[in-house]
């Protein structure tokens, strides 16, 4: 399935309200002209317009009144049918479903506060959501990587797909408003970058960077991050404790 962000939704919606409405607009000029046709032939105004109707709304037929209003009629029949596949579309073709439940998940981001910004759908960042999501911490997930969205957003999670250095996604993920903001991107300098902008856009939110190399902590933690965390390192303490657990090690 084809994932959009709220914007292209947004601009959806707008092309889709704005193609019908023309189209409902052309349909009444056609039954309008078609009425004036029937008028001039003798019709009263109520029955050229009950007549004019008939002839728009229904399948192309020859019409005895003339071949301009057997022309309008198949116009308005391929106008007509341009708008019931439209709808169809619409209401059988999934998308209304998945923009529904867009439209909530996004309701849903736009309330959210004193959350965890997780910056990057990488394992790390994947598997943090899943641990904050069982302890019932509300949390947003910001990543440009569609296929690393797809793991957590069909786990119900809220995410948003877009570029985590562009200050206008950190906003729309609310970040001014966030307890935490989680630098869990694949490089070190994007990492470094983003501890920058999120400190600038909510100097109050703690921000925890990721990073491989001893080298980056220093300057991770002078450009603005309050915790540097390198998960390899803290897998392997991880690992050293259950093989001391396992050995007795330490224990009376």
């Amino acid at each position: 399935m084809q994932y959009f962000t709220q914007k292209e939704l947004d601009q959806k919606h707008y092309t889709t309200l704005k193609n019908v409405f023309i189209t409902l607009i052309v349909l009444i000029g056609l039954v309008f002209i078609a009425t004036m046709i029937l008028i001039s032939k003798g019709y009263s105004s109520q029955m050229a317009l009950y007549r004019s109707f008939h002839i728009i709304t229904h399948f192309p037929e020859f019409n005895e009144e003339g071949i301009w209003l057997s022309l309008l009629s198949l116009i308005g029949a391929f106008l007509g049918l341009f708008i019931i596949i439209t709808l169809l579309s619409i209401l059988y073709g999934g998308g209304l479903k998945y923009e529904l439940k867009e439209g909530r998940k996004m309701s849903k981001i736009n309330q959210i506060k004193n959350h965890v910004v997780i910056c990057g759908a990488s394992v790390v960042g994947q598997n943090l959501a899943v641990k904050l999501d069982s302890d019932s911490i509300p949390f947003v997930i910001v990543d440009n990587d569609l296929k690393a969205l797809s793991v957590p957003r069909n786990k119900g999670f809220l995410v948003i797909e877009g570029n985590p250095l562009e200050e206008s996604v950190l906003k729309s993920a609310r970040v001014k408003h966030a307890a935490v903001v989680v630098a869990a991107m694949d490089t070190e300098g994007s990492n470094l970058l983003l501890a920058s902008i999120a400190k600038k856009l909510n100097p109050k939110a703690k921000v925890i960077a990721k990073t491989n190399h001893f080298q980056y902590v220093e300057h991770m933690e002078k450009i603005g991050a309050d915790l540097v965390m390198m998960p390899e390192v803290l897998g392997a303490f991880k690992i050293a404790d259950v093989v001391k657990d396992i050995l007795h090690i330490g224990k009376n």
